[in-house]
């Protein structure tokens, strides 16, 4: 199999597709957008798979021609590969797209095939060019050798101002849950007298890193960016380990007993200055997890919730 030919074909069949959606767009053919759409995140995630190694773009089942043919020792014929929705969980793994849950996405990919099989449907409000611009920035990102605007053409002045709203729109969301989380605490404390206040705030703050051995996930003391006291951070298992290192995880979910602000995606995640991976260490700078425990974890995590990568050096 000619790697080289499979990355060509299918960075430049996402480019054309890329410029067919927007151009559907353009003219208010939603069908044809979000099947052009659909089409060309899934041949940019494959390119971005096979840059990594073409097995990934193999199916786990039938015979094993694929097999063959993707590692060069036949020639190629027609090697099935996996779809778009199998591409995401890949890449999710990986840790090239975020971690949480992408219910956006998933309804692009949805209604991709909707399209195909004359099924679409939406109530309106799904916002599906914002969702197709930032996912094929961050595809491209991962690839590494596009700019934006070649990738983009005529188009990429919209694509920026669609990022640049998307952008602002987050930070709106997360500054409102932060004034809300205020809003809260300040409705539950406002008559205590300021001893009660602090032994409100000591019994509640998360200074401590807890362990969760049956989800292999870890809870981090960390400050809350809302009330400024110890809130946990829930992580997933190991996804990164390093000779003399602490290992790193992804982080899923900011949760604060004081507050009550709740931070769940990875939007709202970044809005509060997150690490796209963080140590596992304690307040002290200590591990959490013994080596043997990072390591026995990380093997123990089969993909199953598409959150851990496998990335040991």
């Amino acid at each position: 199999m000619d790697i080289d030919k499979t990355f060509t074909g299918l960075i430049s069949g996402a480019k054309k597709f890329a410029h067919s959606a927007l151009d559907a767009h353009a003219n208010d053919d939603e069908e044809v957008f979000l099947l052009h759409a659909g089409v060309s995140i899934e041949r940019l995630a494959k390119a971005v798979l096979a840059k990594r190694s073409p097995f990934l773009l193999m199916e786990m089942k039938g015979n094993d021609d694929a097999l063959f043919q993707i590692a060069g020792l036949e020639q190629a014929t027609k090697i099935r590969t996996i779809g778009a929705a199998q591409a995401i969980v890949r890449l999710k793994r990986l840790g090239i797209l975020p971690q949480a849950k992408d219910a956006d996405l998933d309804e692009l990919i949805e209604l991709r095939n909707g399209v195909a099989h004359l099924l679409a449907s939406h109530d309106g409000s799904f916002d599906g060019l914002t969702v197709f611009a930032k996912t094929t920035t961050t595809l491209l990102d991962a690839w590494g050798k596009y700019v934006a605007e070649q990738y983009w053409g005529p188009h990429y002045r919209l694509v920026e101002l669609t990022l640049n709203e998307a952008v602002e729109k987050a930070a709106r969301h997360f500054h409102r849950l932060i004034e809300q989380a205020r809003y809260r605490l300040a409705e539950r404390t406002n008559d205590l007298p300021p001893a009660a206040m602090k032994a409100y705030v000591e019994e509640r703050s998360q200074r401590t890193a807890l362990t969760w051995p049956g989800s292999r996930s870890v809870s981090l003391p960390r400050k809350c960016p809302s009330c400024r006291n110890f809130a946990a951070l829930f992580t997933s298992a190991p996804v990164l380990i390093r000779r003399g290192s602490p290992a790193e995880a992804f982080p899923r979910r900011l949760f604060c007993l004081v507050c009550h602000l709740d931070l769940r995606t990875a939007e709202d995640l970044a809005s509060a200055g997150m690490d796209r991976r963080v140590p596992l260490v304690d307040l002290k700078g200590e591990r959490v997890l013994t080596e043997a425990e990072e390591i026995l974890w990380h093997q123990l995590s089969d993909g199953g919730d598409h959150e851990n990568v496998l990335d040991i050096r």
